[in-house]
């Protein structure tokens, strides 16, 4: 029935108005009650069991040794690692850097390309048996020796100017963070799509609002002090929730760069392209963790966050709802509602497009929601 009632409303023109007319013919109001709850979490773990993690660490801050601390992690990327440490390394800047390449126990030439850069002033490699991107970035991250930090993936490269240009705006701001624009590229064609994406202008020392920042690691500058007790999920997929859910409501004020200072590569059989499987299910159980640990690393529940947590929703949805299982859609939707209720009792969103997603969320209407999810 809401597959229906989509084709119709894209059709009308996806609208407050026009999801306001037919957003009651979708109504399946569910149980949300302790029983519901226990049984939904039951659903998804024998779908895929959860994994205990924590997003808190103390990691050591050094007294600076450079201005900006650059983290590549590395997994078996013999086609692309010289190309990104040589983007990095070729940097001219007023700015000092160390590079931190993490080998997440590659198997295949990636440490025989390595060997090229040991001994290198700039650079620290450091090898490790195979835990994940997270746990790659948490080592790149346990002793932090800049007064900023920066992360690349070992499949993507800078452009020329990258790091003069985020960490200039950085200095002259004392912002926490400073995001750059960039370009996308496909790892079967080459060709880079010029189109600047990810910042859509310039913005100076301005006080973070939910999606004013692309929710990625990459293409940005920290400051240090922000990832003193904090790294990204352990062993676990989705690592980037930790933007959107922990960093950026810890900064105070960010800048953009309007001029591309990234290029990101996208590859087929990467994570975000083989989502279609039960570990998709480690989005709801990374948001979750996430929360529970809010109060420890002291972030506020403000609007900003609020309103960010509809996009962080929606995107669980989408990944979780490749499974093409109902019962786990529904499931993950009561763990949710439970989740905004705990969380953000007395919350209103000012924003008239997340109307009906919030109703749907607050009112139990499974039937709602996946109507605003397939829309939205």
């Amino acid at each position: 029935m809401n597959d229906i009632l989509a084709k119709v409303i894209r059709r009308l023109g996806v609208g407050g108005q026009t999801l306001s007319m037919f957003g009651g013919l979708a109504t399946d109001i569910v149980s949300c009650d302790v029983s519901s709850i226990e049984k939904s979490r039951h659903v998804l773990t024998d779908t895929f069991m959860r994994k205990n993690f924590s997003v808190l660490r103390d990691n050591h801050m050094c007294t600076p040794l450079c201005d900006l601390q650059i983290v590549i992690p590395a997994y078996n990327v013999e086609k692309y690692i010289e190309q990104c440490v040589d983007s990095v390394l070729a940097q001219e800047t007023q700015f000092s850097f160390r590079v931190f390449i993490v080998n997440d126990g590659s198997t295949d030439s990636t440490p025989q390309i390595l060997e090229k850069y040991v001994g290198h002033p700039q650079v620290t490699i450091v090898n490790q048996t195979n835990k994940g991107l997270s746990e790659a970035r948490n080592t790149g991250i346990k002793d932090i020796i800049g007064r900023y930090v920066m992360f690349v993936d070992s499949d993507d490269y800078l452009l020329p100017g990258a790091v003069e240009s985020l960490m200039s705006v950085a200095v002259d701001t004392s912002d926490d963070l400073v995001q750059g624009a960039y370009n996308v590229f496909y790892d079967d064609t080459q060709s880079v799509d010029h189109t600047t994406r990810g910042v859509t202008s310039e913005v100076r020392s301005a006080v973070y609002q939910a999606g004013r920042l692309p929710g990625f690691a990459w293409g940005k500058v920290f400051k240090a002090e922000l990832f003193k007790n904090i790294i990204f999920p352990p062993g676990m997929w989705y690592e980037d929730t930790i933007m959107g859910m922990c960093v950026f409501p810890l900064i105070k004020t960010y800048s953009t760069v309007t001029s591309p200072v990234y290029c990101y590569r996208k590859r087929r059989g990467s994570i975000t392209a083989s989502q279609a499987t039960p570990r998709a299910l480690e989005t709801w159980w990374v948001t979750e963790g996430i929360a529970r640990e809010w109060k420890e690393m002291g972030v506020e529940k403000k609007q900003s966050l609020y309103d960010f947590m509809f996009c962080q929703f929606r995107c669980n949805y989408d990944r979780v709802h490749l499974l093409n299982d109902k019962s786990v859609d529904r499931a993950m939707f009561i763990l949710t509602c439970d989740l905004m209720a705990r969380e953000f009792a007395g919350f209103c969103t000012e924003k008239k497009s997340e109307t009906l997603f919030e109703k749907s969320l607050r009112t139990y209407d499974f039937g709602l929601y996946d109507m605003c999810c397939k829309l939205m």
